[in-house]
């Protein structure tokens, strides 16, 4: 079975070097297509790709979608408004959250409503502090 890119962990993915080392094959040494795509284990669509590409291939996609959540967002935040006013100790952790929701049939993952009460709930005093275990998204 091929894998197609040089990262294991995202198999879709090439990077300048490789590109590079395409366009030097293909230009420089006049080597076909279906030879490179052998050579460096690519598919022949992926070189044709990187022999049009002009800049470093970028990711696409900056918002993840979440239909599953989206009949149970505004229950989300109407949760988090109430629990904002509650004292720290008394809120619900994002788990506790999800687990709510999965009691109101939510069937997506508690991954998505972690994420999703992260960006909802309000800024902590401490920029550095997040009550939902999620970090830097």
């Amino acid at each position: 079975m091929r894998k197609f890119g040089i990262y294991p962990e995202k198999p879709g993915v090439i990077d300048m070097e490789q590109i590079a080392e395409i366009r030097r094959c293909y230009f420089i040494n006049e080597e076909s297509i279906s030879k490179i795509a052998k050579r460096l284990n690519l598919s022949r669509q992926t070189v044709r790709r990187a022999l049009k590409s002009q800049e470093q291939p970028v990711y696409q996609r900056n918002v993840q979608p979440t239909p599953k959540l989206g009949f149970f967002k505004q229950q989300l935040v109407s949760w988090l408004e109430f629990d904002a006013k509650l004292p720290r100790r008394q809120r619900r952790t994002a788990q506790r959250l999800y687990e709510c929701l999965q009691v109101e049939s939510y069937q997506g993952s508690a991954v998505c409503t972690r994420l999703e009460a992260a960006s909802i709930a309000p800024a902590s005093d401490n920029p550095g502090f997040c009550s939902f275990g999620v970090s830097g998204r």
